[in-house]
């Protein structure tokens, strides 16, 4: 099975009427704050484990890591158990997306946040997004 682990960080999120998923203030691989301790009233993760290939998932456990520091532990999962019938399934890839809100958010210093996935026993982590402090660019 080839897994990795897709991230949006962002301001907010949002479920539009139509039934799609907005995210408002993306972050690619910054975010520049101010000064340290910094206060973010509300700061988001979307997190998607997609798997390709004949896919069998056993257990699965997310975690919202700050350096060594874990923000939120989803605990161990089965999502076949979710399945009235999983072994009728004939799944050729897989996405199992989780939303984390973090609301307020408080850094203390800079760091790196990432996601980790623990997929039956394999670990998979995102990609970070690095936390740092400098002058802070002014929107027009």
């Amino acid at each position: 099975m080839a897994a990795h682990v897709e991230v949006i960080f962002c301001d907010d999120i949002r479920l539009e009427v139509s039934n799609k998923t907005s995210f408002i203030g993306t972050y690619l691989a910054d975010m520049v704050v101010e000064s340290f301790p910094a206060l973010l009233p509300k700061f988001c993760i979307h997190a998607s484990v997609v798997c390709k290939g004949v896919v069998r998932i056993g257990q699965i456990r997310l975690r919202v890591m700050l350096d060594d520091a874990c923000l939120i532990d989803t605990g161990v999962f089965s999502p076949e158990a979710e399945l009235s019938n999983p072994d009728e399934v004939d799944v050729k890839s897989l996405a199992i997306s989780s939303a984390f809100v973090l609301s307020p958010f408080q850094v203390e210093g800079p760091g790196k946040l990432r996601v980790l996935a623990d997929v039956d026993g394999e670990e998979l982590k995102s990609r970070a997004l690095t936390i740092s402090q400098g002058a802070v660019p002014k929107t027009f």
